[in-house]
């Protein structure tokens, strides 16, 4: 995270021929820059990921801290302090205590953590075994995709490590251009290019084309848009 924010700005303005910021204000570009930052992290939540304690809720149902996209993985217990280092805990399938073990859910309860439990499709629970007390709950370290601090000044450090300077580029160009695609297909072409080399730099294919700005259609209608 060595990259400052002034230099995506002047290079995302050197490649709209807008150097002297007079059709984009490099507070735009860096409003643009913080938007990208975000949707990079929606798409890619491993982008940008901390790792610190906090503590559970009474029960196995459990959600993250507000401020996280995603849970990545977690680690170990923490104690009832939140800063004693203990057990580590491990990922199983639902199914398999479901098979072994059909009343996990109301066994006796403990602080410490065994396993965890985790739906992709839900990105912001997870479940615990054993259940947790209902006072004196344990702390877990874990691994969570969170949203940064906004960058504050051009002259700050973005938040994401260097190898996503690019794409958040383009993704600061696709925002630029959005202003003017609803009325020209030049700018709505560039929009798209960049909104399409910014999916696919994160690996992200699947996106390409979509989410974009409405196209203005031949009739004038703002609402038509290109066939996908």
């Amino acid at each position: 995270m060595t990259v400052l924010a002034t230099t995506l700005i002047g290079e995302c303005a050197s490649d709209l021929l807008d150097e002297g910021y007079d059709r984009w204000e490099d507070t735009d570009l860096l409003k643009y820059l913080n938007s990208g930052e975000r949707q990079l992290i929606y798409f890619k939540p491993t982008s940008y990921t901390i790792s610190t304690p906090f503590q559970l809720v009474a029960g196995t149902a459990q959600s993250l801290p507000a401020g996280s996209v995603e849970l990545i993985d977690i680690t170990r217990n923490m104690g009832t302090d939140g800063a004693t280092p203990g057990a580590s805990i491990f990922r199983v399938d639902p199914k398999d205590l479901d098979e072994t073990m059909p009343d996990w859910r109301s066994d006796t309860a403990a602080a410490v953590v065994i396993h965890f439990m985790f739906d992709p499709n839900d990105r912001k629970a997870f479940e615990v075994y054993p259940k947790q007390p209902a006072a004196g709950q344990g702390y877990i370290e874990a691994i969570r995709s969170t949203i940064p601090t906004p960058i504050a000044a051009v002259d700050d450090a973005i938040n994401l490590s260097d190898e996503y300077s690019e794409p958040l580029k383009n993704y600061m160009k696709f925002r630029a251009l959005s202003v003017d695609a609803q009325i020209s297909d030049f700018a709505y072409q560039r929009a798209l290019g960049a909104y399409n080399l910014f999916v696919t730099q994160i690996g992200r294919k699947d996106l390409v084309e979509k989410s974009l700005p409405a196209k203005r259609g031949s009739n004038g209608n703002p609402n038509q848009s290109v066939s996908q």
